[in-house]
Order: C-alpha cells, then sequence, then structure tokens
C-alpha cells in the first residue's frame, strides 16, 4: 500500500551556473546515457550550437530545434511563439527561470527556480491526427528516462556520484495520467511526486509542458510531506572530479527523444499498466477539476487505449475516467 502526497508549487530561484552544475552532477557518468557527456561537434545526436544572445541559445541537433532562454513566463506559452517560425517539426523550449508555469488542474502553478528544476516544453507537429493518450505516452517518455538514469547509477559499482541501493525495485511510477512520483528512499510504501506534465494543442502542434524538481531546494519547507526530487530517490549527488559538464541542453534532449519514441510505441500501453502507482489497490478518485466535489471509490484495474482510467467498484462494475485526480487512498 502506497501513502501519495501531491506538489504543485516551486519556491523562486536563481543562478544559471547551479543549473548546469545540477546536471553535471546529475548526469556525469557518460554511461548513464551513452554518447551524452563530451560528444564532439560532429557526433550524431549532440547539439550544435548556431545562435547566442541575451535573450536564449539556440540549438540544433539532428531535426530537432532548441531554444534555451534564461527566464520566461512559461515554457508553454514561449513554445506556442515559436512553432512554425522555422519550418521544423520539434521543438524544444527550455528555461532556467519560469515566473508563470502552470499545473496540470486548472488553478494550479508550477514555478521552477534555476539551479533546482528542469523546466521544458516539447512542441511536435500532428502528422495525421493526435496519437492516443498523448499525455500519458509523454510521462512513459519521461519515465524511461528517469529509470535508465537509476539503473546506470546502480550499475556504477562504488561511484561516487549516486549512491543506490543495488536493487531491481523500480525508484518511480507513474500516478495517473502522468505525475512522475518518486519512492521513498527509507520506505517504498510513501511517494511523493517529483515531476508534473501538461499537455495541450496548438495550430497543429501537440505540446508537453514538463517540469522536472532535480534537487531538494526546487520546492519549500511547506510541501516536504507531498514534493520530492532526483536529489533524495537516488540518493546523495556529488560530482566527480575532472568529470565532464553536461549541459541542460543535451538533458532536454534525452527526454525529448524517449517520449518521440513512446509516441510512435504500439506497444506503449503494457508498459504504462506495469509502471502505475495503485495498479489493483483501492483508492478514492476526484471526478473531473476536483472543485467539483464528485468522488469515485474502487481499486484501479488499469487503462483503456485512449488513456481512460479504468476504476473497478466493489460489485465488480468497471468505469472509465477521461479527467480527475486521484485524491488519497483508502485504508491506510
Amino acid at each position: 500500500m502506497y501513502f501519495i502526497c501531491m506538489a504543485y508549487k516551486a519556491p523562486e530561484w536563481s543562478a544559471t551556473i547551479a543549473y548546469q552544475i545540477i546536471i553535471a552532477e546529475l548526469f556525469s557518468k557518460a554511461s548513464l546515457f551513452p554518447g551524452f557527456c563530451s560528444l564532439p561537434p560532429s557526433s550524431p545526436g549532440s547539439f550544435r550550437k548556431i545562435d547566442k544572445c541575451p535573450e536564449y541559445v539556440y540549438c540544433a541537433a539532428m531535426d530537432i530545434e532548441l531554444r534555451h532562454f534564461r527566464k520566461v513566463g512559461s515554457t508553454m506559452d514561449t513554445a506556442r511563439e515559436y512553432i512554425d517560425r522555422d519550418g521544423g517539426s520539434k521543438l524544444i523550449i527550455l528555461a532556467d527561470e519560469q515566473t508563470a508555469g502552470r499545473g496540470r488542474i486548472e488553478g494550479r502553478s508550477w514555478i521552477g527556480n534555476p539551479g533546482s528544476s528542469l523546466l521544458m516544453t516539447l512542441a511536435l507537429k500532428q502528422k495525421t491526427g493526435s496519437p492516443e493518450a498523448f499525455p500519458l505516452r509523454v510521462g512513459l517518455g519521461v519515465l524511461d528516462v528517469l529509470s535508465r538514469l537509476a539503473a546506470g547509477a546502480i550499475a556504477e559499482e562504488g561511484s561516487s556520484v549516486l549512491s543506490l541501493p543495488r536493487d531491481s525495485e523500480p525508484h518511480f511510477l507513474i500516478k495517473w495520467p502522468n505525475d512522475i512520483m518518486g519512492l521513498d528512499r527509507d520506505s517504498r510504501d510513501c511517494c511523493r511526486k517529483l515531476c508534473g506534465i501538461l499537455c495541450e494543442s496548438s495550430k497543429g502542434w501537440l505540446l508537453a509542458g514538463i517540469g522536472i524538481n532535480l534537487r531538494r531546494t526546487a520546492y519549500p519547507d511547506s510541501l516536504n510531506e507531498s514534493a520530492t526530487s532526483l536529489e533524495e530517490v537516488l540518493g546523495g549527488i556529488c560530482p566527480p572530479e575532472g568529470s565532464a559538464l553536461p549541459e541542460a541542453e543535451d538533458m532536454a534532449h534525452e527526454i525529448a527523444k524517449a517520449v518521440i519514441s513512446r509516441v510512435e510505441d504500439a506497444g506503449w500501453k503494457d508498459d504504462y499498466r506495469k509502471s502505475m502507482l495503485m495498479l489493483e489497490n483501492d483508492v478514492c478518485f476526484m471526478v473531473g477539476h476536483p472543485v467539483l466535489g464528485k468522488r469515485e471509490q474502487g481499486t484501479i484495474s488499469g487503462i483503456d487505449d485512449s488513456g481512460r482510467l479504468l476504476l473497478r467498484n466493489e460489485s465488480g462494475e468497471v468505469k472509465a475516467f477521461l479527467s480527475g485526480e486521484i485524491s488519497y487512498i483508502r485504508d491506510l
């Protein structure tokens, strides 16, 4: 039985260089992501800086464009301004700081501080309609990257970068539809919110806003019981001497590639179900917007082909829900 906590807001913060340091600490071992660190300019998949100005850095890797801003209102709104400008079909907006980030539930915000969070929006031009369950596929792509990080760190025997227990237990699960929850290192029955994802569409584009808490400083003390960070889930972090400093653009690119892979993956549903928090456990579900106060109780039995949550009540009837929130766990 898991204890679920929620987090929606992080405090204001600063310092672009601190952000680069945190990425370096988390991803300094090249074995975590093959080709992730110290790529020569000609290496496939590496970013080539095309332009740099006081406002942003413009980069390109393969067919993915990226614009890295120091500060924006929200990466989602900025992405809307730049889509279709250069004729591409894939765009990343990355920011060191955002002041007006939105949460998945209307009225909730996500404000990130430089040096503590990854803040990005991935924009993909639609080909022939929207892929089924796009928000869930995005969450699964982010989970893929985080799981590879954990697996790579576990494989680094004796590493001083990430001190992880050498076991096969998952460190992250998905809380429907796409919140990434980090399991507590001391109590596997407790999980807290690590990453929030907001998906929208605009002018024939699919937009996925992604915010990941990297350090404990990403959120205030008031959210200690509901939020967590990679630093906490994966253990103490300290960069090894002489390690390369991978840039934020590289991390955003890894996430983009994983999301695109899941969007094109016909077998995504089985992997998603295996990664679901509280699968076959009893929950209370808030239908639609929480302010409406409509609740359903039942057992999570999975998702359907369109990504709707399947909830089985005590009489065995299964209901499908398109929107809402898992509020709390029954019978703790």
